[in-house]
């Protein structure tokens, strides 16, 4: 054999991919690397659904554990909202098996595959059923308009005043809350982006009281968007803040008036029947202050639809902020101080008061601005 001449080498193993030298005899002579033959393992995904022994629905935010029989390394994922979950470049030669665990339901393991034979199941094999606790009980979460379900609730859970954790719903709108007794008393505060909150349809309710579907249905009511009006103008515009309103501002505690910031903004003239959909920032943040310019006038309900009680009905120019912080020493002298620059003059003392009642409770009314 010449030492110019070429030769070829290949490396094979089942559940490897082949490796192929091909060089010339001095190469490979001269070079430990290219006379090294590397096999890559053949890998796979391990897919799985998770859903509840009893209801058949799927569970959501479970946590499942890869267990390696030849390794103490395991690697953990959650699923999703339709229950579904899956491990990422497996080698098919592994021995495996799929720990799930949620706080609803009883710890469950599948059998021990080999990944090269489970990668062959279908997808009815691939569903691991988790048995849920006694006494569990199903809830949904439900838009109340359409009584569809609704997906992402967020559940605060409280049985006998104690906090037992978070629960969000899945795609079927439903989530359950096990190790209820009879005689617990269970409170279920429901929300989600878009939506007013429910905390009263489960308020200190019996669990005795929620045999039935209806019983245990939390419905949430969407925050409609708000009318096509007007943009603010000048002399016709309301801010609202979630913050109390002054002339410096204080980062998180004070805004100063008409300048529009994270925690609040301008509203202009029209009919504004939900009060999250009109100022959305200011209910958010807690609702604080409010500032009406010279010549328009603010009416404030406190309920939808302008129902219900007239909270306020005031003409500007004119500065509301919460009762609740009067004594707060960094606003206490808010009704007297001279104010910087042209807010002095837009604003005097004179016109410038603290709420008879806590702001906090003014935010799911309506609103009615109307401008000379």
């Amino acid at each position: 054999m010449f030492c110019s001449e070429k030769i070829i080498i290949v490396a094979s193993k089942y559940g490897y991919k082949n490796d192929t030298i091909d060089n010339t005899i001095p190469n490979i002579a001269s070079n430990l690397k290219d006379r090294t033959l590397e096999l890559e393992p053949l890998k796979e995904m391990i897919k799985f659904t998770v859903k509840d022994l009893k209801s058949k629905q799927t569970v959501s935010n479970a946590t499942a554990q890869l267990v390696f029989t030849s390794k103490t390394i395991q690697t953990k994922t959650n699923t999703n909202g339709v229950g579904k979950g899956a491990f990422e470049d497996v080698h098919i030669l592994e021995s495996i098996s799929i720990k799930v665990t949620h706080s609803s339901y009883h710890d469950t393991s599948t059998t021990t595959y080999k990944v090269e034979n489970y990668i062959k199941l279908s997808e009815k094999d691939r569903v691991i059923y988790l048995r849920p606790k006694t006494q569990s009980y199903t809830f949904i979460n439900t838009e109340e308009e359409t009584n569809s379900s609704l997906p992402g609730v967020k559940n605060e859970i409280y049985v006998n005043g104690k906090s037992k954790g978070v629960q969000y719903s899945n795609t079927n709108g439903t989530f359950l809350v096990p190790d209820l007794m009879n005689n617990d008393k269970i409170t279920i505060k429901a929300s989600k982006s878009g939506y007013y909150d429910n905390t009263t349809t489960l308020k200190n309710k019996k669990v005795s009281q929620l045999t039935n579907d209806n019983a245990r249905t939390i419905p949430l009511k969407k925050v409609p968007p708000p009318p096509i009006v007007d943009p603010p103008r000048k002399n016709c515009r309301v801010h609202f803040s979630g913050t109390l309103l002054s002339d410096v501002p204080i980062s998180g505690h004070i805004s100063k008036i008409y300048v529009p910031d994270q925690y609040g903004e301008y509203v202009g003239e029209g009919e504004y029947p939900s009060n999250p959909a009109a100022f959305p920032k200011a209910v958010a943040a807690t609702f604080d202050g409010i500032a009406v310019d010279k010549g328009t006038r603010l009416i404030l309900y406190s309920k939808e639809n302008f129902q219900g009680k007239v909270i306020l009905d005031i003409k500007g120019p004119a500065v509301i902020n919460n009762t609740k912080w009067k004594n707060e020493r960094r606003i206490k002298n808010f009704k007297t101080k001279t104010f910087s620059g042209g807010l002095q003059a837009n604003f005097p003392s004179s016109c410038r008061q603290w709420s008879k009642t806590n702001m906090h409770d003014w935010s799911n009314g309506s609103v009615k601005i109307i401008c000379d």
